[in-house]
């Protein structure tokens, strides 16, 4: 073939395949990285021959190659966003919001009222209503909260019961991972630190309790420490601890007590994620 042609050939293909690649770009539909690389090579081939013989007929086959992928190729379309998944999120989310303002916000004025509050009906109705919160929020269906929800409910209710009783109060929160909780996991969780609030109301004889909540990549841990006449692992127990073991128990949580080197009692609640 004469080599007048072939070089003509080759140019009129190169012109076609840069139109091919310029509509691509215009109608913002990208080629794949691949046949970006792919062309690059050919015009570096194409440009070298310029400084070095190469066969012309070597450069007409790569230059086909090279038009054959541009027209070929399919283009790199951005990912379809799923917004059944998007619509999901957002009403989890939602979901998790009126969970967060029930019980931080509502929640923490009707455990003020039924603990401050000198009327035994106030109280009871007070507590009542507390007992349809939590219930209709609990039976929300798919409803999640996440450590820092439940440490903010955990430390308000624990705080708002021990100011009544002039015994000083400190928490703290250390999160490395925020996680998300099923539904029925921050009612028992809360549960049980309740149940270890009471006992030192009624047993420890306290002055100072500290709280520290802890959220890691694998577990949430919920300590709760006081200075009061501390905890007697011989001595037998009421049904108060039994029902925490019961409770930890339903869930694969573990606890325990164990007396303070000073003083007091430390008691030790953790949930390990993936339980739920």
């Amino acid at each position: 073939m004469n080599v007048e042609l072939l070089y003509h050939l080759n140019t009129f293909i190169n012109v076609l395949i840069t139109l091919a690649v310029l509509f691509l770009v215009v109608y913002k539909k990208p080629p794949a990285k691949k046949t970006i690389v792919f062309i690059a090579l050919i015009f570096l081939v194409q440009i070298t021959s310029l400084f070095v013989s190469i066969p012309l007929t070597l450069i007409l086959t790569l230059s086909l190659l090279a038009l054959l992928f541009v027209v070929l190729a399919k283009p790199a379309y951005p990912k379809v966003i799923d917004s059944g998944h998007i619509i999901t999120q957002a009403k989890e989310q939602e979901r998790s919001r009126i969970y967060a303002n029930l019980h931080d916000d509502v929640g923490a004025k009707l455990l003020e009222l039924i603990y401050n509050s000198e009327s035994d009906k106030t109280k009871s109705l007070a507590k009542e209503v507390l007992s349809d919160i939590r219930q209709a929020v609990a039976s929300t269906l798919n409803i999640q909260c996440n450590t820092k929800q439940l440490a903010e409910e955990i430390s308000q209710e624990i705080r708002t019961r021990l100011h009544a009783l002039d015994i000083k109060f400190n928490d703290h929160f250390d999160a490395t991972d925020l996680h998300k909780l099923a539904a029925n996991i921050p009612s028992i969780l809360s549960r049980i630190m309740r149940e270890a609030t009471s006992n030192i109301i009624k047993h420890a004889h306290a002055t100072k309790v500290n709280l520290f909540i802890a959220s890691t990549d694998n577990c949430l841990s919920l300590i709760l420490e006081d200075n009061g006449v501390g905890f007697n692992a011989n001595k037998k127990h009421g049904k108060g601890l039994k029902t925490i073991q019961k409770r930890a128990q339903s869930i694969n949580a573990e606890v325990n007590w164990k007396k303070r080197d000073t003083n007091g009692t430390k008691f030790t609640l953790i949930y390990y994620y993936g339980n739920e």
